[in-house]
């Protein structure tokens, strides 16, 4: 009878080690979704973003007055404006909301 009470104790011990298990890695997986989901978001905005300075640069060309550009790249809303520093050079900054 006391082989039977030891291998109940052992075999609750190893089905509570393996949920603990079982939930540490459900936990880390979501963790690394998320984090690769940001990464994906950081990515799409950085490249938006140099979309929008070049289609800025291009249409400086064509209309040299302009210094604001409001786009929608990637499903994200890309601001670009022009700046004129203390030389005289243009600057355009680039900022995405995501």
């Amino acid at each position: 009878m006391g082989n039977r009470g030891a291998i109940l104790t052992i075999t609750i011990i190893f089905v509570i080690i393996l949920a603990i298990i079982s939930g540490v890695s459900i936990i880390l997986m979501t963790n690394h979704a998320r984090i690769s989901e940001d990464q994906i978001k950081r990515t799409k905005a950085y490249y938006s973003a140099e979309a929008g300075i070049a289609y800025a640069v291009n249409d400086k060309r064509r209309n040299p007055a302009n210094t604001n550009w409001q786009l929608s790249l990637n499903g994200m809303a890309v601001t670009v404006t022009a700046t004129t520093k203390s030389d005289g050079k243009q600057r355009l900054i680039s900022r995405v909301k995501y």
